[in-house]
């Protein structure tokens, strides 16, 4: 062994590290809470890696992985300590997500949409909490009003057809939006035993998550199983629960899609090294254009990633001095979440196009990657009417303040 070993073995380990931190995006950002609860993201992927293929062709959540989660407590992630949850903080929740969404963004989604429903525990009151929340989850449905509700003596007699069933075959509870006969709108918990899955998510982009719509008929919801979306109270006393709800939702479609855009670096950078341009043999990776591009890309995951998580933070650190979420707090924690979506639909898609033809190939990561931020990017807490909402805000342009 000569004297320029060890300079060598220490030169390759920088490399390496210096590939990693651009490869994830920059995410070990002074602003993200790391907590030993944080390593929960990597057990989840760990069970989830190998089984992307699998969920594809299934357009679901295999049952054996979505229990085998949900014994880790990953669908608790946001219900209260009191019923047993982890109440994480939204920026700690947000980095499970994202830890989860590199490996498999389909099964970062259903974990999401179990957990932001399972912090409606938060808003529901006491027996029916106990009720819906005393599982392990998941839970799911769809916030939309496409539902109508009759009064009946100590509930509501719910009829509705809704999409966007994201996980829906695994789930115990399901939640369906309904104007109620009074006028209010609420989130109406029933077995889903009571309900009618139509299995028609045939999609391109994230299609193991089962998003199928889903519809019940006439079922009796007691009162306790409901919660006023708009003018209901939170009736758990913690941070979390004085969270804006769209912000929490949004926030976590936003933390899917940065994992996308950092599993998305990676891939693009373990392709370059291996792709032959020119007549001189010299890699993908070898090009100054490309080099440029990967850094700006990786700049542009990093950044949009440090301020979801400053924002998530801030707010949080407000309200746990007992400072309710202004409205420029609620109105930035969704232009973080929706900036961040853009910017990673961008990133992808530059890298996409940079990957050439072998991208399009139907086992290309990028192309998958591709598939699944066009998918997420439509998702109406991330869309582009949300910049015109926040615009208004910053303009001091009325609002409804419900739309934060």
């Amino acid at each position: 062994m000569n004297e320029s070993t060890p300079a060598t073995s220490v030169h390759r380990s920088e490399e390496q590290d210096g590939q990693l931190a651009l490869q994830t995006g920059l995410q070990l950002t002074a602003g993200v809470r790391r907590t030993e609860q944080l390593g929960l993201g990597d057990r989840i992927a760990k069970l989830c890696v190998d089984r992307v293929d699998e969920m594809q062709l299934a357009r679901r959540m295999p049952a054996d992985l979505a229990a085998e989660i949900a014994q880790l407590d990953a669908f608790r992630l946001l219900v209260p300590r009191e019923f047993n949850g982890l109440e994480m903080t939204p920026s700690q929740a947000a980095s499970v997500l994202s830890d989860v969404a590199r490996v498999n963004a389909s099964a970062s989604w259903c974990v999401m949409i179990g957990a932001t429903t399972g912090s409606l525990c938060g808003r529901m009151v006491s027996a029916g909490a106990r009720e819906v929340f005393a599982g392990s989850g998941p839970w799911g449905g769809t916030y939309a009003p496409m539902g109508r509700a009759t009064a009946v003596p100590g509930g509501w007699e719910l009829t509705g057809s809704w999409q966007w069933g994201s996980g829906s075959q695994n789930c115990e509870w399901l939640a369906g939006g309904a104007v109620c006969e009074d006028g209010v709108i609420r989130l109406c918990f029933l077995p889903a035993s009571e309900c009618e899955i139509s299995e028609n998510w045939d999609v391109l982009g994230l299609e193991g998550t089962g998003s199928h719509d889903w519809s019940c008929e006439a079922v009796v919801v007691p009162e306790e199983r409901c919660i006023d979306i708009f003018g209901g109270e939170p009736t758990q006393g913690g941070p979390l629960y004085q969270f804006p709800l769209f912000g929490l939702l949004a926030s976590g479609v936003a933390a899917v899609a940065l994992g996308i855009g950092q599993a998305s670096l990676a891939a693009f950078a373990e392709s370059a090294a291996r792709k032959s341009v020119g007549a001189r043999g010299a890699s993908l990776a070898d090009r100054g254009t490309t080099q440029a591009e990967f850094a700006r890309c990786s700049a542009a995951i990093g950044s949009a990633a440090s301020y979801l998580h400053a924002v998530l933070e801030s707010t949080w650190d407000s309200v746990a001095e007992g400072v309710a979420p202004t409205v420029g707090q609620r109105a930035e924690i969704r232009l973080a979440a929706s900036h961040a979506v853009a910017e990673t639909r961008a990133v992808v898609e530059s890298l996409y196009t940079l990957s050439g033809g072998s991208a399009v190939r139907r086992d290309s990561p990028m192309r998958r990657h591709l598939a699944d931020i066009s998918v997420l990017t439509q998702h109406l807490m991330v869309g582009p009417s949300t910049f015109e909402l926040v615009g208004r805000v910053g303009l001091g342009v009325r609002v409804n303040l419900a739309e934060l």
